[in-house]
């Protein structure tokens, strides 16, 4: 009986040391997980931004080649009428 009482106690102990272990890995790779989720995030709002910021560049360079544009044509116009 004794020797049942301490395998028993045995295999509770192994198996709890197997949890502790497991709880262990799990919280490693939750941590991981958030980590991972957070620079997704970070990358993604770096990603708008960007395009953001290229989109309105790219409306200020069209702007300006307009104006440019504009501006030839009144001086080709002042010259002939000179």
């Amino acid at each position: 009986m004794d020797f049942q009482r301490n395998a028993r106690r045995q295999e509770a102990t192994t198996a709890h040391i197997r949890f502790e272990l497991v709880l262990k890995e799990v919280s490693q790779m939750q941590s991981q997980l958030f980590d991972s989720e957070l620079e997704r995030k970070e990358l993604k709002t770096a990603y708008r931004i960007l395009q953001d910021r290229l989109s309105h560049s790219l409306e200020k360079n069209q702007k300006i080649k307009e104006e440019r544009l504009n501006n030839t044509d009144r001086i080709g116009v002042n010259k002939q009428e000179i």
